[in-house]
């Protein structure tokens, strides 16, 4: 039984491969209005085609079955908290918001009124909705477009793996 990486070579080597996916895709129109570019017939292709795979391939090729193994584990984890990442920005940023306003209107609802009538005035109201409709969207697609890139990696170092028989 081969013995685990050092959390230092482990660490180099997972900075290393997740280089190759990268915020590229957050100004990607397609990705932010919800269809991702391998949403088609050839998804393996696309996915296992790009040059930032190619790279990535050819960097695993380089490490033996054990570390291979390691990196396959490190790759799981990791797309399964940005999974996790995801839904709580999601949650958080979705429902959030609502249930403060509701928490408050029932708690204080005589404060709750003023609130709500002081806010009467277009521009604070007004600025308030463009900080919120800019920057709700903007956390949640960038954790989504993390958590794809995460899921890529994780899909390229398994097939890898699976190919080489590790």
């Amino acid at each position: 039984m081969q013995k685990p990486l050092s959390n230092e070579i482990l660490s180099a080597a997972w900075i290393e491969i997740s280089k190759y996916t990268s915020p590229r895709n957050f100004f990607d129109v397609t990705q932010l209005a919800g269809v991702p570019p391998r949403s088609h017939r050839d998804r393996l292709g696309r996915l296992t085609g790009s040059s930032a795979a190619r790279r990535l391939l050819s960097r695993l090729e380089q490490c033996d079955d054990g570390e291979l193994r390691q990196l396959q584990a490190l790759a799981e984890v990791n797309a399964e908290q940005a999974q996790a990442a995801f839904r709580r920005a999601f949650v958080v940023n979705i429902s959030g918001p609502f249930a403060v306003v509701v928490a408050f209107g029932q708690l204080a609802p005589t404060l709750f009124a003023e609130v709500v009538q002081s806010m009467t005035t277009p521009s604070l109201t007004s600025a308030l909705i463009v900080l919120f409709s800019a920057l709700i969207p903007l956390s949640i697609g960038y954790t989504y477009l993390r958590a794809t890139d995460a899921r890529d990696l994780h899909d390229l170092v398994r097939l890898f793996a699976a190919a080489k028989g590790a």
